[in-house]
């Protein structure tokens, strides 16, 4: 079973390869980044860029089907918000990083891409 599911990608390309590994590759090459980006808000406590990067990675990983993400980045834009620290904020920011770098890896060796 895989980290991902292009069903919602190959439905908005209308199945034309070409746009889905573009859309891949760019999934792929600015996702790390926003990861990273929540990571760090979190560490900072700054929950104003906490509430920015989860709020632009929630469609995304909408759009790829990862699973067991998508409560939990809604919870994560919910409690930056509200600038709320409950006990499975830190477990829930770990988790979606966790299965979309999974997602990700899966991706890049499906779509043989590398860097």
């Amino acid at each position: 079973m895989r980290n991902y599911n292009l069903d919602f990608i190959r439905k908005m390309t209308r199945g034309n390869e070409q746009l889905i590994a573009q859309s891949v590759s760019a999934f792929i090459e600015q996702t790390p980044e926003l990861l990273k980006k929540m990571q760090e808000a979190w560490e900072q406590q700054n929950f104003s860029a906490l509430r920015e990067s989860s709020h632009k990675l929630k469609p995304t990983l909408s759009y790829y089907g990862i699973p067991n993400v998508e409560e939990a980045i809604r919870l994560i834009e919910e409690c930056a918000e509200q600038q709320e620290r409950p006990a499975e904020l830190p477990g829930m920011i770990d988790q979606v990083i966790r299965h979309t770098n999974l997602a990700i890896k899966e991706l890049r060796m499906d779509f043989l891409i590398v860097n």
